[in-house]
């Protein structure tokens, strides 16, 4: 089975803070980057694509942030009179001020940026995300204009402001990234909402809807959220949607060190203010990098912006960030319908990224031509845990260095190939290797080390991509011995088969692609370990509000115990959700202390368990269930009273 065929991208492992095998279908603009950050204003990192139903003109409403979005500064204003060939630069059109006094004081500075426009009743409306040095102050506003490029009139009071707002859920306080629809009876308005100042930690897609585009607005209607109790890939950022023949999209990105990973929800545009009515359209094989000076840190800021033209091609606007971390804004296209390309890429722009086949095998036949930077690994007989290291806020997580041990691995490298055996604790024991000048060195099959794929911080400045090299693997995997090849170089090695996944890992400034990547081989049962991570990531758990804890009685050595503290703001329940694609599932928890907790799958309660003390601390299932359908599922544990721990999770692909 080739695993690079479009009709297999399902069976890849996706997730916002790991990895992506994307096979989507985007081609960039011959003329990018359309616009690139200067001055200040180095980071133009958010836009909205809009294309006018008068004059046919398209228009990037791009924002203007300074390096690490503060100071905010204004909307200025890119056009195209060719349908997007070339590009014009208006200058800024919109800035912060003009607001009512009771919204900023003397020496205070108002901004202006995430825009988004609808034309209607030969109007141009528009809401736009203002902000003030003061950071409770803040939220989203109205304005309209008689042409696109304004000038715009701004209404003088917000529709939201942070600072007189309520907080929702006990952690939900900034309005803000809107998108403005025009519905048949009223306006609608999809916005994020996040922590007090917009610190982060826990996003929403939350709905709004008036009768009049100025306002007033109702109460802002919870949509995506990760303290759902349904499946929602997390943490994602969900600016800007766009509308398409009676339905809404509304695409999302990773906050993670690697922003790569999109998905892409949807709803009936009628009923888009009501829960109930978005489904996940597709999950993954949304967007892929490319080896470009002008994205060197890959997509940034926001998700991509789209429209639809002539109901058979989606333009996109994107933002990035070059080597030299300034934003640029770009524009690309595919089909529509959405297609897929035969081939995948994984994109390790800022850290390292990793992905895999949803099977297990023991032996095997594999067949793979790559593409890529010489700094990637392909691995099998992988059993390690799946997870993202704990960030303050989720945002810039990556993947955890536990995940890639227990396993065998081709490394390719700029010194040369290594086959590797991986143990659980880390340990790098190299059976063979060579230069990459095909010369075989002695002892690299003598040497042990420890050795994890680079980690990357990007908010430094970043090299430029490494140039792209082709590599031919095959691996022969038998009971006793495996055979390894990789361009003309072959080593016949005693490793005897381990039951396990295949998969990829590529190091920070690697992408990654491959149009034939072919396994043959008996399947067997795999089950997936969940690192403690994904635990407390999955419902937006401020870390902080849980004690992290190393000791033997943990499944992987490590693992987390609620605390009375408060988490993000308000934030009191202490609650652990584990996203899933599987079949069965499994609970571990270590009986340090007394807790009754209640369980939910996909919404539905299950029932309570208690954990007791009895003597034994280790680790063991408190609770299980089989017979799943293989689709999306989530479990939602909640402590009721006592402690609840959080260890680890199994689920059966």
């Amino acid at each position: 089975m080739n695993f690079a065929a479009s009709s297999q991208k399902d069976l890849w492992f996706s997730h916002p803070l790991i990895g992506d095998c994307s096979f989507d279908a985007f081609v960039r603009h011959e003329r990018n980057p359309l616009f690139v950050g200067k001055g200040l204003w180095e980071w133009p990192v958010n836009g909205f694509l809009f294309i006018d139903p008068v004059s046919g003109h398209w228009y990037i409403y791009v924002s203007l942030y300074a390096k690490g979005y503060v100071p905010i500064g204004s909307i200025t204003l890119l056009r195209s009179t060719d349908c997007g060939q070339t590009w014009e630069d208006i200058g800024p059109i919109f800035d912060g001020k003009g607001l009512a006094e009771p919204y900023h004081t003397e020496g205070d500075a108002l901004g202006a940026t995430d825009a988004s426009v609808v034309y209607d009743g030969e109007i141009y409306h528009l809401v736009y995300g203002w902000g003030s040095l003061i950071s409770d102050r803040g939220g989203f506003a109205y304005a309209w204009a008689k042409r696109p490029e304004g000038p715009f009139m701004r209404h003088p009071h917000p529709i939201k402001n942070e600072a007189t707002d309520p907080l929702v859920h006990g952690i939900y306080k900034r309005t803000y990234a809107t998108t403005l629809f025009r519905r048949s009876t009223d306006w609608l308005v999809l916005a994020m909402m996040s922590t007090p100042s917009n610190q982060g930690g826990s996003w929403a897609l939350v709905a709004l809807t008036a009768e009049r585009p100025e306002g007033p607005y109702g109460k802002q209607q919870f949509l995506l959220y990760p303290q759902s109790k349904t499946y929602l890939p997390a943490p994602l950022e969900f600016y800007p949607a766009f509308a398409h023949d009676g339905y809404v999209y509304a695409p999302a990105t990773s906050v993670g060190s690697n922003r790569t990973y999109q998905a892409i929800f949807k709803a009936k545009l009628e009923d888009a203010h009501l829960e109930e009515a978005w489904t996940l359209l597709q999950e993954g094989s949304n967007w892929h990098s490319v080896p470009l000076e002008s994205e060197r840190y890959g997509i940034w800021g926001q998700t991509f912006s789209g429209q639809v033209v002539d109901r058979e091609r989606l333009w996109a606007m994107y933002p990035a960030k070059n080597s030299l971390n300034r934003g640029t804004i770009n524009l690309a296209s595919r089909p529509w319908p959405q297609t897929w390309e035969d081939r995948f890429v994984l994109s390790a722009n800022n850290n390292v990224a990793a992905s895999f086949i949803r099977k297990g095998y023991t032996t095997f036949r594999l067949a793979a031509k790559l593409t890529a930077q010489p700094s990637f690994s392909l691995l099998w007989g992988w059993t390690a845990p799946v997870g993202a290291v704990e960030m303050p806020y989720w945002a810039q997580s990556h993947p955890h260095e536990r995940m890639f041990t227990s396993c065998v691995r081709l490394q390719v490298s700029e010194a040369g190939y290594e086959v590797q055996q991986v143990g659980a604790n880390g340990a790098v024991k190299v059976l063979a290797g060579c230069s990459r000048e095909d010369a075989i060195d002695p002892e690299l099959r003598q040497r042990e080390h420890s050795e994890h794929p680079e980690q990357h911080h990007p908010e430094q400045q970043a090299e430029a991509f490494a140039p792209q090299e082709a590599f031919d693997i095959r691996i022969i995997q038998e009971m006793e011995k495996c055979i390894v090849s990789i361009n003309g170089v072959q080593w016949e090695l005693d490793i005897a088969a381990m039951p396990g996944r295949i998969g990829l890992a590529a190091a920070a400034g690697t992408i990654l692609s491959s149009d034939h990547f072919a396994v043959e081989g008996d399947e067997v049962e795999h089950w997936i370990d969940l690192l403690p991570t994904e635990g407390l990531a999955g419902p937006a758990q401020c870390p902080s509000k849980w004690i992290m804890e190393e000791a033997d009685y943990y499944r992987h050595g490590f693992g987390y115990l609620s605390t009375n503290r408060k988490g993000f703001v308000e934030e009191t329940a202490s609650v652990v959700k584990w996203n899933f694609r599987g079949t069965a599932f499994k609970v571990w928890m270590p009986a340090v202390k007394y807790g009754r907790i209640r369980a939910e799958l996909d919404g539905n309660r299950i029932g309570e368990f208690i954990v007791q003390l009895d003597g034994r601390q280790e680790t063991r299932v408190v609770l299980a269930q089989d017979g799943l359908e293989a689709c999306n599922h989530a479990l939602t544990l909640t402590l009721i009273e006592g402690k609840m721990v959080c260890d680890s999770f199994s689920y059966r692909l």
